[in-house]
């Protein structure tokens, strides 16, 4: 029944069933189904690949996500990306580039592999310290900060174009 199309699904739920809780179950399965992708599933093979399935899959409310599966592809957006990267600085305690969702393949495997590479460099600042350092700082100093943070995205390879679009919440 998942891989119905929704309008048949719906239709038959419309026609056949009337018991409220079947008909719960029946719209929650469908809710959390993969979504019909390009690639077929491949389940996570790394730790670090099973914790980054797991946030991704409830951040999209989704029951499973495949390693290669894209997560734009599976109806992400620039926002359930930024909660995705927030629940993974909360769990793994790693701070991974804004750059990595608007990459080219946002998957599994390349959020686990930056997260890993991350791990390997030691990089784990907190958001909070940052936070703490930026509320001592003059206007000017802040403006300073965020041209340098700017700079930076652009030596680690992001466009204009893609700077705009994560200040704007574009994906």
């Amino acid at each position: 029944m998942v891989d119905q199309p929704k309008s048949s699904f719906y239709d038959q739920i419309a026609q056949g069933m009337f018991d409220p809780e079947q008909m719960a179950g029946e719209i929650a399965a469908q809710r959390d189904a993969r979504p019909d992708v390009q690639v077929p599933f491949v389940a996570p093979r790394t730790p670090t690949e099973e914790k980054t399935a797991a946030i991704v899959a409830e951040v999209l409310g989704l029951e499973r996500v495949g390693v290669y599966d894209d997560f734009y592809a599976l109806g992400g957006d620039s926002i359930n990306a930024t909660q995705v990267l927030l629940r993974i600085r909360d769990a793994m305690q790693v701070e991974l580039p804004m750059r990595i969702i608007v990459a080219q393949t946002f998957t599994v495997e390349k959020i686990a592999e930056a997260i890993e590479e991350c791990q390997a460099g030691g990089e784990t600042a907190s958001l909070s310290d940052m936070v703490a350092q930026l509320e001592g700082l003059s206007d000017a100093d802040v403006e300073r900060e965020i041209a340098a943070v700017m700079e930076r995205l652009k030596a680690e390879g992001m466009s204009d174009e893609e700077i705009q679009a994560l200040l704007s919440g574009g994906g």
